[in-house]
């Protein structure tokens, strides 16, 4: 990337692509506006004043404008520009573009990685390595309606130099044999090619990705180009010592690897089996996810997986025959002493609970990491002797009649009459439910009420302690959908006054089934400016369960959050992620807010990504701050001449406490039944289910 542009020297060239090589002159590549002809390779332009070249003082022809009506239609050209360094003209660039002109104004079709690292330019190609899968999305810009359909080519190429010069690209037949087994997400905008493309064709070097966009009236196209990239060869690896512990050092050499592309870097793999070891190593995973190849993230969930399960196998006594150990263990660990008091050096420490709490974020971890690099249809699994762990991606329409297969002849099925009534962006079935809305002015006042009965934003009604949020309820519209009334509800504009902050309430009732009740909460902040909308969320969504105005967290969990800038985002200057620590204020019945103070503190330790459109909190924050319940985490999007803010509120769900867990008998065989009872335990927010960890050891 050239980030100074005064730095550079810049030639641009054309060619008409496929049909002839760039102009010359006696084997001397002639610039775009040179006037001199070469008779066998004809000029992009009749008239060289048809361009317009960059004319800052400190950087002259660092851009190029090709004037409308320049180029002839149905023709494909190639640019091609040369960088020099002006102090040292050793240091070289070149970039080419294909530029096809026709009489249509097909939308603009923008292509990229989802591994924006694994992209590697190579002059008009981008460097894949053949054991890597390429995940590609693509994005419409500008106005996209009347979008048909979408759907993915792929091409393999071959170099035609003896007669024009240019790559013949050939349709790969084979693309409907492999759909779902090689390739992924053919007709949505997020694409998939797995390793074993390159692998079963490694005489092919050339590739070509496509995406056709087709509208009512028109198709728009774009495609990516990559060539295999070679590995490194004649060197060798040793390690010195061959065995050791964790605080021996251990010296690794590798001498004499070559590579025609230069070798950038080393990684080196490892395994650990200690539960905190694991855990920040899990982390680590987590936190690069999006920034190393799909077969490396397995590598090391591969070896992360099975150091879980290692973990869990220690502390579980019943199959290791430590029964009477462990049980010593867990009693010391979760009973409170009578001298607690005064025995400061008490074993109540809880190390069981944790390990296994610890066991648990490391699967969430591994699974968030995996999923990021799964398309539609495309799955993981990991089956070694010591674990099973499967991970697939699926729409909701294709969970009807779904068989799922585990290891050996486990299964279970999903009912063909399964309605889960949803689209992919959706978790609710509108139609079931009964909606009623409530507002008030948040900081001040309460909802309105009347006889202690809350009143609905339309009521007109007047509470003459807690004001209503409208001064007219004709500036109300709710949807009137026929199979789901009131499930939208839309404020005209000026129906609330500006510089307030008020706070919406939505109450949803099952039709069916009235105990079946759901609460939502928005706070909306009115002022005369225009800001961006911010969308915020939760990467790992299941995370995020609401509870009335906040999202339940556990303290063990981290917090993955990401931001969308919704709408005409341009001009954006910077991002800011804030943590705040929340308080109850009873006597104005809200929450007091207090900025965090040790973010820059923590920041790359506790915190990831606290300036990009993705942030992490890990469970070290609420781990060492156990006093505090209320969370909240906000980014602030700064523009040229605006900002724009969005947050969620997260409190920590608390424990369930109380009960006891036995299993009768405690030895026995794979044919034993084993009877568990988990009984006495008591949650607030009640207990969801139960989830059972064994190891079978043959």
């Amino acid at each position: 990337m050239f980030d100074e542009f005064e730095k550079w020297k810049y030639e641009y060239y054309c060619r008409i692509y496929g049909s002839y090589n760039f102009p010359n002159f006696q084997g001397v590549l002639l610039t775009i506006e040179h006037s001199k002809t070469d008779p066998y390779n004809p000029s992009c332009l009749s008239n060289q004043s048809e361009l317009i070249f960059g004319n800052l003082t400190t950087s002259p022809n660092s851009s190029l404008t090709v004037l409308g009506g320049s180029l002839q239609s149905n023709q494909i050209y190639q640019f091609m520009v040369y960088m020099e360094n002006r102090k040292n003209s050793s240091i070289q660039a070149t970039g080419y573009v294909l530029v096809t002109v026709d009489d249509t104004h097909p939308q603009l079709i923008v292509i990229g990685c989802v591994i924006s690292i694994l992209c590697v330019p190579n002059l008009e190609y981008q460097f894949v390595n053949p054991t890597t899968q390429v995940a590609l999305f693509a994005i419409c810009v500008g106005n996209c309606i009347n979008l048909q359909s979408i759907k993915w080519n792929i091409y393999q190429g071959s170099d035609n130099s003896t007669s024009s010069n240019s790559t013949q690209w050939t349709l790969f037949n084979n693309t409907i044999l492999y759909e779902n087994i090689w390739f992924f997400g053919k007709n949505t905008s997020n694409f998939t090619a797995t390793n074993q493309l390159f692998l079963n064709n490694l005489q092919i070097n050339l590739w070509r990705f496509e995406v056709v966009y087709t509208f009512l009236n028109e198709t728009s196209t774009s495609a990516l180009n990559f060539i295999i990239n070679q590995p490194p060869y004649n060197g060798s690896c040793s390690i010195n010592s061959m065995n050791g512990t964790t605080t021996t050092l251990f010296t690794i050499t590798c001498p004499n690897w070559y590579d025609e592309d230069g070798i950038k870097d080393y990684s080196l793999y490892g395994i650990s089996i200690a539960s905190n070891r694991c855990y920040q190593l899990s982390l680590a995973l987590s936190s690069m996810a999006t920034q190393i190849p799909y077969e490396d993230a397995q590598i090391a969930a591969n070896q992360l997986i099975q150091c879980a399960s290692n973990v869990l196998t220690a502390v579980n006594g019943p199959l290791q025959e430590r029964t009477s150990t462990l049980d010593l263990d867990y009693s010391r660990a979760n009973m409170v002493p009578t001298d607690y008091d005064t025995d400061l050096e008490s074993a109540w420490s809880n190390t069981t609970n944790q390990i296994n709490s610890q066991v648990t974020s490391i699967i969430s971890l591994i699974t968030s990491s995996l999923n990021i690099h799964l398309n539609i249809g495309q799955n993981s699994i990991i089956n070694t002797s010591q674990t099973y762990m499967s991970l697939e991606t699926i729409s909701t329409q294709s969970l009807s009649n779904r068989i799922v297969k585990q290891i050996e002849n486990a299964q279970f099925h999903i009912p063909s009459d399964f309605n889960l009534n949803t689209n992919d962006n959706s978790s609710i079935s509108l139609r079931k439910w009964k909606y009623t809305y409530y507002c008030r002015i948040y900081g001040l006042y309460n909802f309105p009420n009347f006889q202690g009965i809350l009143l609905p934003i339309e009521n007109s009604k007047i509470d003459p302690y807690n004001p209503s949020c409208l001064s007219n309820q004709s500036g109300l519209i709710f949807g009137n959908l026929t199979l789901s009334p009131n499930s939208s509800l839309t404020i005209l504009g000026g129906s609330l006054q500006s510089n307030q902050i008020y706070q919406f309430m939505v109450y949803m009732e099952n039709r069916k089934n009235s105990s079946i009740q759901a609460t939502g909460y928005v706070l909306v902040t009115v002022d005369d400016t225009h800001p961006q909308l911010i969308v915020i969320g939760c990467v790992i969504s299941i995370l995020c369960v609401p509870n009335l105005e906040y999202q339940f967290v556990n303290p063990t969990t981290q917090v993955a959050l990401f931001a969308i800038c919704v709408g005409n985002c341009i001009n954006l200057q910077n991002i800011k992620w804030n943590i705040y620590q929340g308080s109850d204020n009873s006597s104005s019945n809200y929450t007091q807010w207090t900025l965090f103070n040790n973010t820059i503190l923590y920041e790359n330790i506790w915190f990831f990504g606290k300036n990009t459109s993705n942030f992490t909190a890990t469970n070290q924050l609420f781990l060492n701050n156990p006093p505090i319940d209320l969370w909240r985490f906000e980014v602030v999007y700064t523009f040229l001449n605006e900002t724009s803010t969005s947050a969620l509120n997260f409190i920590i769900n608390q424990p369930p406490y109380n009960g006891s867990c036995s299993i009768n008998p405690m030895n026995g065989t794979t044919t034993t039944l084993f009877t568990i009872t988990c009984p006495n335990w008591y949650d607030e927010d009640g207990v969801k289910d139960y989830s059972l960890y064994g190891k079978v050891i043959f």
